[in-house]
């Protein structure tokens, strides 16, 4: 349920029940980044700070954390609350007729001793279209410019435009206090800060000052802080905040913008005078649930004797800093990182596990997102990595929703603390496992995948003799993003299993009708709870939120499995009976992996005598490098660009080719250029940007690059050279029609498809030249001319020696295959 302000003009903001900020959209934008969690709330809030000489205490206004009472008012949105001797109350305004709202927070002073106080307000930015924000956060962020503005009366104003154009708008926001800003942060890097994912609290809030820097970076999260104010007993302060909107702001921010400011001073006077005088509202029940205040259980650091025992053997390429080791290899090329180098980085430690050794894309393969900061599996698919999800992804690099994908809670004597950042994390090329040292016993959690089906596995373990009480949530999305359908949950909590089928209106549906998912324990007798979103509320009431919930009995050891199928339901059933009774044993899936991965290298590795420590190090990391490229291929998706799902025609003609030929599995590198010409609009001869390669093969991205039509070519010449296999050129494919992007019933030798492709090229070199023209761009994806018409005249030397090159090749081909005619066209 939403509760929501409308104005004339389109603006929505939208809050949840429990008190959070969960989007603000005009039309088809969506200004903020990340839509507010009904369990945790959202980064957009306001902060009271209490100052005390170095000691800053502060609370925020809004959401689970906030002890405010929430109200629904006429015209604005109340919360009201009473901390620390202070009695707050915040008013969100929306002006009727205008692209403008005002925060109104007023800080009455109820102690007997006087108080320093300042008001923090932090806003993330989405800036563009619902899909795009959404399909990945640290792109958009990329491209919001941030410029500051300094008033003589208000201080720093945040003016922030997108600059990558939305449907022919360049959105803009000013965002500023009208009782001055101090001090301003533009990214939630600088507001947050990398402690934040051990300590859970922002640390920009413990500074007297904001950094007063401009950072455009990936978390796009403009915060402005007010003057401090000494409020003796009984004396009140007030401090408005604003937003003043513009859906297009052709030009970059300049001078010209500052008087939009006092458009809105001249607005809040009207609105603001009007509003005290509404008192009269309806409360808004927010009821309390585990992740309202999180507690992360403190893993602390191995020492020398515990890094032995979890990783016995060698050390290899160790990596250290002023003495102290941070990470290492050892075993099978396994990599562990240990806390002390989590902290440093600003990209946590994650990786992409998939299920099944199939060297090409497999409808039916499993694959899973796992990160250091306690997130065990996320994005768990089977087939499409982007609209065949069952568990959310993890959308930010800070862990600020910790409610994504899969975690973890462990009763403790402090209550349920949610397992973060660990002591270590180990990643083999098909498992991670995770080592929390806590002060009286240790808990060690491993994920891996099976070598022969679509399955994952979790094992949760006390080491020793212990036993604890574990709380496994799952975010469940049952398409392409949470909360755009429910799916449907069957809980059978005798069997200990749970399936979850799609929304009728999912595309997951609408092209795998027998798409099906099991959750399954094999330790079912060590059930407590097995249930929906009710036990994580104090209260046990099932609130219909998309998570499923496990919760066990004091145990040493709990595993759960999750398997599905997407074109067979009866094997879906199947597998989860199998998982049911047995998962596929942790050491065994490695050693099959180990086998697995030896063979496909065949000897690949380097040996070289004299520099045999480099060639330990590249060993190591060769593993690693054939992995990515796999996942890149047959599961198309990333850690930072999560959704992916297509091949890029430029991407799979590089690396995933390049791949299969030093590995010398030529079969596959042939069927790969069949699906690849396969996809050739048979009108045009030129290629999508980036295509579906399964059943959601309509989405696909039908405007290329010039270079984009050069590597399908430059993959034939790849398995010519390779194999001397000239037959590839009479392999018959079908292909692409650029009306209905459905494949053509007629099929053609694939020499046809290149002399169309040829044909296409040469069409395309600007007028009296052989250079072929700009086009829509190459290599370079945002370099783009300001003035369209060059597109035409316009060249670019890397797309054209790309061409010289691989025509050259080419006509050698011609020439062995004695097609004379051709290869001096060519030529």
């Amino acid at each position: 349920k939403k509760i929501s302000l409308k104005n004339n003009r389109g603006i929505h903001i939208d809050f949840l029940e429990n008190g959070s900020l969960f989007s603000i959209t005009r039309k088809n934008i969506l200004i903020n980044q990340m839509l507010g969690n009904p369990l945790e709330g959202s980064p957009h809030n306001l902060y009271i700070r209490v100052h005390n000489g170095k000691r800053i205490r502060f609370f925020p206004v809004m959401g689970p954390e906030a002890d405010s009472e929430f109200f629904q008012q006429p015209e604005s949105l109340v919360w009201q609350g009473h901390q620390q001797g202070l009695e707050y109350t915040c008013r969100l305004h929306l002006m009727p007729e205008a692209d403008i709202w005002f925060w109104n927070v007023t800080v009455k002073n109820q102690s007997a001793q006087s108080r320093q106080v300042d008001i923090v307000w932090a806003q993330d930015l989405g800036l563009a279209g619902k899909k795009g924000v959404r399909t990945n956060e640290a792109y958009t962020s990329q491209y919001i410019d941030h410029s500051v503005l300094k008033h003589k009366k208000y201080g720093y104003l945040i003016c922030s435009r997108q600059n990558q154009c939305q449907e022919k708008d360049y959105p803009w926001i000013m965002h500023g206090c009208l009782q001055r800003a101090v001090g301003y942060a533009t990214d939630g890097f600088q507001f947050y800060g990398l402690p934040y994912k051990e300590s859970n609290q922002p640390q920009a809030l413990r500074l007297p000052k904001l950094p007063n820097k401009i950072r455009q970076y990936e978390f796009a999260l403009p915060v402005l802080q007010s003057g401090k104010t000494r409020l003796a007993p009984k004396k009140t302060v007030e401090m408005t905040f604003f937003a003043c909107y513009q859906p297009d702001h052709p030009k970059a921010t300049g001078p010209s913008d500052m008087p939009k400011v006092k458009t809105v001073a001249t607005a809040a006077k009207k609105i603001l005078t009007r509003a005290r005088a509404v008192t009269a509202g309806q409360r808004v029940p927010s009821p309390a649930g585990i992740f309202n205040r999180v507690s992360l259980f403190p893993a602390r650091d191995l020492n020398p004797q515990e890094l032995k025992r979890y990783f016995p053997g060698a050390k290899r390429n160790e990596e250290k800093q002023n003495g102290q080791l941070l990470s290492f290899f050892y075993g099978d090329h396994d990599y562990v990182a240990l806390k002390r180098k989590e902290r440093l980085l600003e990209r946590p430690h994650g990786h992409i596990l998939r299920s099944g050794q199939d060297l090409l894309p497999n409808e039916n393969i499993l694959s899973t997102t796992a990160y250091s900061f306690g997130v065990f599996n996320s994005q768990i698919t089977v087939g499409n990595t982007s609209y065949n999800k069952l568990l959310s992804v993890s959308r930010n690099p800070l862990n600020i929703f910790k409610s994504s994908g899969q975690r973890i809670f462990v009763k403790t004597a402090q209550g349920y603390q949610l397992l973060g950042t660990p002591s270590a994390l180990e990643m083999g090329l098909n498992h991670c496992r995770w080592i929390y040292r806590g002060q009286d016993s240790t808990i060690i959690v491993k994920t891996w995948t099976a070598p022969d089906a679509p399955a994952c596995f979790l094992e949760v373990e006390v080491a020793g003799k212990g036993k604890k009480e574990f709380l496994i949530s799952h975010q469940i999305v049952l398409g392409n993003n949470e909360y755009d359908s429910s799916g449907r949950m069957t809980i059978n909590r005798e069997a200990g299993r749970l399936e979850f089928v799609p929304d009728p209106t999912e595309p997951m549906a609408r092209h795998y009708p027998a798409a099906k998912y099991f959750m399954v324990s094999q330790d079912r007798e060590h059930l407590a709870s097995l249930g929906g979103d009710g036990l994580l509320y104090s209260d046990g009431k099932d609130r219909r939120l998309p998570y499923a919930v496990v919760a066990t009995k004091p145990v040493q050891r709990f595993s759960l499995a999750v398997t599905g199928h997407i074109t067979d339901r009866g094997q879906a059933e199947n597998l989860a009976n199998r998982y049911a009774e047995n998962l596929y044993p942790y050491e065994k899936a490695k050693s099959v992996s180990r086998e697995f991965w030896g063979a496909f290298c065949q000897g690949a590795e380097l040996h070289l005598p004299e520099k045999a420590a480099e060639m330990d190090r590249f060993n190591d990391l060769f593993y690693w490098y054939l992995h990515n490229a796999m996942v890149h291929y047959t599961i198309p998706r990333g850690l930072e660009q999560y959704n992916g799902a297509a091949w890029g025609l430029r991407d799979v003609c590089q690396g995933p080719a390049e791949l299969l030929l030093c590995t010398r599995n030529f079969a596959q590198l042939k069927a790969i250029i069949r699906r690849v010409y396969s996809h050739q609009y048979q009108e045009t001869g030129d290629w999508p940007q980036w295509f579906m390669f399964d059943r959601f093969q309509e989405m696909q991205s039908p405007e290329s690059h010039a270079d984009i039509i050069v590597w399908p070519l430059k993959a034939v010449c790849d398995y010519i050279e390779a194999t001397d296999d000239m037959s590839i050129l009479g392999d018959e494919v079908c292909y692409t029609s650029d009306r209905n992007y459905l494949f053509t019933t007629e099929k053609y030798p694939i020499i046809v498809h290149i002399k169309r492709q040829l044909t296409k090229i040469k069409n395309s070199c600007v007028p009296g030249t052989s250079l072929v023209s700009y086009g829509h761009g190459d290599w370079e994806d945002t370099l783009q001319p300001s003035d369209p018409g060059m597109r035409k005249q316009m060249v670019s030397s890397w797309t054209v020696q790309l061409l010289y090159q691989t025509l050259c090749r080419f006509q050698r081909v011609c020439e062995r295959a004695d097609w004379a005619t051709l290869a001096e066209e060519i030529s």
